[in-house]
Order: structure tokens, then C-alpha cells, then sequence
């Protein structure tokens, strides 16, 4: 440590003046000492009282500084147990505890935070509750200071699980936080830069002739190519999957723009809509939009929303379905049978086509009873009018079976994995001229 630093650091107040607690400055030194006598058996709590902002909103700054007092005191009471444990008010309404770890098991946690918010007005009306943030030292070589930034960073990244909340830090943890950081600060540039690519996965009918394709997004960064598992669902818990999704739309509707007159006029492709784009567009006015700017005829622009986004959205998917298939678009419902709801959900969906989930089709080789559960499916999409497509084929007796039990649109590694843009149009360019 710096030498300044360490003066300040030592002359520094030690106590809470509200709470008489150690300060965060008295805790670390006097834990710091627990932790060099013994590493291998002690760990950090940090605890919030989350939402505790409404108490002083509601009930005044009085109120809310004797529940501080209060909870300080009720810290004494259970540092009695064992006179190893440290423990201290570190800021506002965060407090933190450095105890042996076999000392409090989850449960006793619990009670202890259940017995304190019942004992306070305040708390049980406004429904504030504890939040703990735990890390374990376990023989580590890490400071007091950095076990606690630990145990606050699992204090912020735990989410709701009842009235109490805990969160234990990980490594692994950590490692996705730091990940989805880079993810995000990579993000803006890679939507100047144009890093995002439209993948197309072919489609082809019952006799094996490409019918249409599925636009899927590659992220080609300076560093190698991501795939959508590595940040689609950054980008979905930031927000900001509305962003690639609308980029890949334009690629595909402009893909269909140049396609028209050449042997590939006759081909659809089928693009993705997050549960989130509604939050963010009105998505009627943007797909007719998109076409009508390019020229492209809105029957070769398949739009393609998921079983759970459909039931998330029901009031908003339904009419918004009705609307595209009125303006000539092909709707087709992704992951059919991923739900629970699926068959009570098939008799009132106005979509073209209906997508199975990729789990029907990977039991159908092996399982009997998938096998039936399928053919009944399939028959009873048929009856409804519904056409059907098969994605996750990658084997050729899938595929055969699927043709016999009344599927009409096949997709999947078997014919083709998902390729760049320029390689599709020179291998299916060729194909479609022959």
C-alpha cells in the first residue's frame, strides 16, 4: 500500500458514529488480524435491507436510523456466540459480518432476518427485506478488502428468491459478469463496424429442393467468430438484442431485394423475433416498412416468433399475426411443444406454420412414445391447416420418418449447416441454374 495511504488509513475514525459499530475501516483491521491467524475457516457476509430507501421516504430519517441502531444491536447479540466474529456498519444500509463459516448455516441466516424485519412496523408495511452477499475464505490468500468486494459482488448479482435473498460468490460468477462487461463494451463498436452477419441455414421441401432459409446472426469480432450461445442472452439481459435483431432483418429483407431476377427469386428467408422487440418496436410497421423500402414482396419474408414469446405476449402476438399474414406474410411459430400450453395453444394460432421443437426430433430414432406423441402431433397440425417444419435434423432416418408422418419443410445439419451469406448464394445460385 501506498505510504500516504497507509498513514490515512490508520488515522482514519474506526467506529460508526450512528450505530457504534465498527466503521468499514475499523472492520478490515480488526479482521484482517481473524484472517491471518487462521484463513481456512472464516467467512464475509454483507447484508442490504433492499428497498430500505422507501423506509426513510415514508417514515422519515428517524425511523429509519433506530432500525440501524436496532439491527446493530441485534449483531451484538449474535456476536456473543463466539468471540472470534467481526462485524461492522460499512455504509448506509449495508452491514458485514466476518464469522467462523460452520458458525451459521443458511437457515439460522434466515431466521435471524425473518425475526428482525417482524419486529419492526416499518419494515413489514413497506415489505423491505434482507439481501447477503457471502464469501468464503477457505484458505485463500485474499484480503479482508477484496473478500468483501467478493461478497458484495455476490450481494449484487443474487436474485429474488423470496423475502430473503442470498448470494454465494464464485468464481465461475465472476467470470460471466466479466464476460458479459466485455460483451457489452464491444457492443457499440460492433455495430458501427458491421461485425454482425447474417448466417442463412437452408430449408427444403418433402423432395429435397431449397424452398427458403433460416437468417441467423454470427458475430465476426477482431479477436474470431462468437456464436449466438456466447451473446445472445448478454444481449437479451442488457437489452439490447433489439439492436442485432433489427440488423439481421435488414440483411435479409436486403438480401431478398438483390435476389429478385436471379434463380434465387423464388426463395423465402425466415427471420427471428425476441420476446423483447416488442417492447421496442412496433413490429407491424417495421417489417412492412423494410419491405416496402426494398421493394421486396412481403410473402418472401417469413417472420418466425417463439411458443414462450407467443404465450409472454398472447394479447399483443395474436393480432399482430393476424395483421402480417393480412399484409401477406408467412408466420411461423419456433419451438412448437416446448411449453405446456402447446396443444391448448394450437387451436387458436393464426400462424402458417408451425415449427417443431428440436426435442421432438431427437427422440423420434430411439423412443417409441415420442415416436407417437409426434405422428399425433403432426396429424392434428395438419387437420388445423397448419403447414410444419422440422428443424435439428441430422440424421437421415429423422428424416424419413418426419416425410411419413406428414412434415413438409426440413431443416437442419443433415442438409446443411448454417453458412455465410456469399457461400449460400454460390452454392444454391449454382443449384437453382441447373
Amino acid at each position: 500500500m501506498d505510504t500516504n495511504l497507509q498513514v490515512i488509513y490508520d488515522n482514519a475514525p474506526m467506529h460508526d458514529p450512528l450505530t457504534g459499530l465498527l466503521n468499514y475501516y475499523g472492520f478490515i483491521k480488526l479482521a484482517q488480524r481473524r484472517i491471518d491467524q487462521c484463513p481456512h475457516h472464516y467467512s464475509i457476509i454483507v447484508t442490504n435491507l433492499k428497498d430500505f430507501n422507501l423506509v426513510n421516504q415514508i417514515y422519515g430519517n428517524h425511523v429509519a436510523d433506530h432500525i440501524l441502531i436496532a439491527f446493530g444491536q441485534a449483531l451484538r447479540k449474535i456476536a456473543t456466540v463466539d468471540k472470534s466474529i467481526v462485524y461492522g456498519r460499512i455504509s448506509a444500509d449495508h452491514f458485514v459480518v466476518l464469522y467462523p463459516t460452520n458458525l451459521f448455516q443458511k437457515d439460522r441466516i434466515r431466521e435471524f432476518a425473518d425475526q428482525f424485519t417482524k419486529s419492526s412496523e416499518a419494515l413489514e408495511i413497506m415489505n423491505v427485506h434482507f439481501q447477503f452477499g457471502r464469501y468464503d475464505f477457505k484458505g485463500s490468500h485474499d484480503s479482508v478488502a477484496v473478500g468483501c468486494d467478493k461478497a458484495f459482488f455476490a450481494l449484487r448479482s443474487i436474485k429474488r428468491q423470496g423475502i430473503v435473498e442470498f448470494g454465494n460468490y464464485s468464481d465461475h460468477d465472476l467470470d460471466v459478469t466479466l464476460r458479459m462487461k466485455n460483451i457489452l463494451s464491444m457492443m457499440n463498436i460492433a455495430l458501427k463496424k458491421k461485425e454482425f452477419k447474417m448466417y442463412l441455414q437452408p430449408q427444403v421441401d418433402i423432395q429435397g429442393n431449397l424452398v427458403s432459409a433460416e437468417a441467423l446472426v454470427r458475430w465476426q469480432t477482431p479477436f474470431g467468430m462468437l456464436m449466438p450461445y456466447e451473446f445472445i442472452s448478454i444481449l437479451e439481459k442488457a437489452h439490447r438484442i433489439h439492436e442485432v435483431d433489427y440488423l439481421i432483418w435488414k440483411q435479409a429483407v436486403e438480401t431478398l431485394a438483390r435476389w429478385q431476377h436471379t434463380p434465387l427469386a423464388s426463395i423465402s428467408i425466415s427471420v427471428n423475433v425476441s420476446p423483447l422487440d416488442f417492447h421496442y418496436f412496433d413490429l407491424y410497421d417495421v417489417f412492412t416498412s423494410l419491405c416496402e423500402e426494398a421493394h421486396v414482396p412481403t410473402n418472401k419474408l417469413n417472420i418466425e416468433i417463439t411458443e414462450q414469446c407467443m404465450m409472454d405476449n398472447l394479447h399483443e402476438v395474436i393480432p399482430l399475426i393476424n395483421r402480417l399474414k393480412q399484409a401477406g406474410f408467412t408466420t411461423e411459430i419456433d419451438d412448437f411443444g416446448s411449453g405446456y400450453s402447446s396443444l391448448n395453444l394450437l387451436r387458436e394460432l393464426p400462424a402458417d406454420m408451425i415449427k417443431l421443437d428440436r426435442e421432438f426430433i431427437n427422440t423420434v430414432t430411439i423412443d417409441q412414445a415420442a415416436k407417437t406423441v409426434l405422428r399425433n402431433t403432426c396429424h392434428m397440425i395438419n387437420e388445423l391447416g397448419h403447414g410444419i417444419i422440422c428443424e435439428g435434423i441430422e440424421q437421415i432416418e429423422q428424416a424419413i420418418y418426419l416425410k411419413s408422418i406428414g412434415c413438409h419443410i426440413f431443416q437442419g445439419y443433415y442438409y446443411s449447416k448454417p453458412i455465410p451469406l456469399d457461400e449460400f448464394e454460390h452454392k444454391y445460385h449454382l443449384q437453382t441454374s441447373a
